[in-house]
């Protein structure tokens, strides 16, 4: 997947590089779009956030590393990103904004 350079976010991270390291950490519970896998959404009681909503774009980049590496509501927290995949991912989440 070739993301647009304009696509680096505020996090100073490269979006191209988050995807990578999304698609293996993160996608199998907030799938493809960030929105969730179906399957995670109902195992979790609805607990799993929508990546792609306003509440969640709306949380700087330090609160969204924060909800990554330590978990959230009833999310475990995942085996730690090191700091530049960490804004990687974030530039990518940013990418997936509803317009």
């Amino acid at each position: 997947m070739s993301l647009p350079a304009q696509m680096i976010a505020r996090s100073g991270g490269d979006a191209e590089a988050g995807s990578v390291v999304y698609e293996k950490s993160r996608r199998t519970c907030h799938g493809a779009t960030g929105q969730g896998n179906p399957a995670m959404v109902k195992a979790s009681k609805g607990a799993l956030r929508d990546l792609s909503s306003k509440d969640v774009q709306s949380r700087t980049d330090e609160q969204l590393a924060k909800d990554l590496a330590g978990g959230l509501g009833r999310k475990k927290p995942l085996k730690p990103l090191p700091k530049k995949q960490m804004k990687d991912v974030i530039a990518f989440v940013r990418t997936m904004a509803k317009n």
